[in-house]
């Protein structure tokens, strides 16, 4: 099989074996239109988008993760794939049967793994991909977003009081929109319909941040509601639950931030770490950096 180092999708980065990371899976982004014959695209989403919450675990060595922190999200994922996919999956060129998650995230590493789509003969490609990314980058990019970055506040929205800040950071911005979400949808759903339920939330807000759930937008916030309205007094598993939407939303935005995309990694099949490179490639950015902040400040 042999072994080579990863790569990180945000910094580039080599990821070398056993190092902690985040695992995401993608699905097809909002434009559906093909890039070739354009410029560039404006959304970070806009080619490919996180499918689910990010999986925790290390580098396995050749392409993959493995000791993984099977937690509520892992098993939500593999709950929601298994549903769509069904008992059988085709990974490695074989059927497997009663497929795990990981079985599927080692499909895919080794390429295009299928489903069996209702009683068509030929399976079908799952349509999945997964980018890593290092978790010390991850919680880099956190910190930069929820202390340094400002964030549109909220409550100034319906609010003539000038005693309420235009902007927030992204700690104070987080707090708000998860009670508020929190609170809609433990009072809110208890007595209305879906579509009903899906109005009274922010349109926008919801299209942004929670643009990672599988198939229909409106899986993973289904499960949400459930969640909450189930454990809307277990805090510490609604403290874990804002935890990890937080750090999505957080690198969501640092990736947009970063003019990046969400975009599967070359490098793979390859032992090369490169250090000193990127090293030198890194400093010389930060040169560039500080010259253009003086040039405009």
């Amino acid at each position: 099989m042999g072994c080579w180092n990863g790569t990180c999708m945000i910094s580039n980065l080599p990821i070398i074996s056993g190092e902690k990371i985040k695992l995401v899976l993608l699905q097809e982004g909002r434009s559906n239109e093909p890039i070739i014959g354009q410029s560039g695209y404006v959304y970070s989403c806009g080619l490919l988008s996180p499918a689910f919450l990010a999986i925790s675990g290390e580098y396995n060595d050749y392409g993959s993760i493995e000791n993984v922190e099977e937690d509520w999200n892992y098993c939500f994922i593999e709950k929601t794939l298994k549903e769509k996919f069904g008992e059988i999956i085709v990974a490695d060129d074989e059927d497997v049967i009663n497929w795990t998650l990981m079985d599927l995230i080692d499909g895919i590493e080794r390429g295009e793994p299928k489903y069996y789509y209702k009683n068509e003969p030929e399976p079908k490609n799952c349509d999945l991909s997964f980018v890593m990314i290092r978790q010390d980058v991850w919680d880099l990019c956190v910190d930069i977003e929820k202390t340094n970055q400002t964030f549109w506040n909220p409550k100034k929205r319906s609010s003539d009081d000038d005693s309420i800040p235009y902007y927030i950071n992204g700690d104070e911005w987080g707090d708000y929109q998860w009670g508020n979400f929190v609170e809609k949808i433990c009072k809110v759903y208890a007595t209305q319909e879906e579509e009903e339920f899906m109005a009274v939330l922010d349109r926008d807000h919801y299209d942004r941040v929670f643009s990672f759930s599988y198939g229909e937008q409106r899986s993973l916030m289904g499960y949400y509601k459930d969640m909450c309205k189930s454990k809307k007094d277990d805090d510490v598993f609604l403290n874990d639950a804002k935890k990890q939407w937080f750090e999505h939303s957080m690198i969501q935005n640092n990736i947009s931030t970063l003019r990046k995309g969400w975009m599967i990694q070359p490098g793979a099949g390859s032992q090369s770490s490169d250090w000193e490179i990127n090293k030198k490639f890194y400093e010389g950015l930060s040169t560039i950096c500080y010259k253009k902040l003086n040039e405009e400040f």
